[in-house]
């Protein structure tokens, strides 16, 4: 493994394979990352700021109370990565797969998260707040204590999720639950 206590501003990171890599603390600043492997990485704490990282893969990945913010993740692969506790602020996720992640206690902001799938991802006490999760699956997946306040659920596919305690109050979307 590679441990990289570093900071990345502005580089062109497209294809770059980082898989196995220690990067806690990273900071990711503007930086176009299309199509790079993290996967298996550890990079808890890490900022990513306006960067690209379509068709990126994360899988697997650690990346335990990161902020991502204002950045492309189109077809980003975030299958069971853990993402607890996290911060995602102004993204377009509609088709990043989180299948299997833990994302539990993390807050979404301003993000459309209409993703491809959650299924049998962790939301325990995960907030959604002014977004979008229209046309989700979250089959068999763990909903507790889940905040849907406000946020676009429409087309949502809650089949076998556990949804203990979790808030839909001012949800919209007819077609949902």
């Amino acid at each position: 493994t590679c441990a990289l206590p570093i900071s990345l501003f502005r580089c062109d990171l497209v294809g770059s394979r980082f898989e196995g890599c220690k990067l806690v603390a990273v900071s990711v600043v503007e930086c176009s990352a299309d199509g790079a492997s993290f996967a298996g990485s550890d990079a808890p704490v890490s900022n990513w700021l306006r960067c690209s990282l379509g068709g990126a893969s994360f899988e697997g990945v650690n990346l335990d109370r990161a902020n991502v913010v204002e950045s492309t993740l189109e077809e980003t692969n975030l299958t069971r990565a853990n993402l607890d506790r996290g911060t995602f602020y102004k993204l377009d996720m509609a088709t990043t797969v989180l299948d299997g992640a833990n994302l539990s206690l993390t807050t979404f902001v301003e993000t459309n998260l209409g993703a491809r799938g959650f299924a049998g991802a962790k939301l325990f006490r995960t907030q959604f707040m002014r977004g979008s999760v229209a046309g989700s699956v979250f089959a068999g997946c763990d909903a507790t204590q889940c905040n849907f306040t406000g946020v676009d659920i429409a087309g949502c596919d809650f089949t076998d999720a556990v949804l203990t305690q979790a808030l839909f109050g001012d949800a919209h979307g007819d077609r949902a639950l």
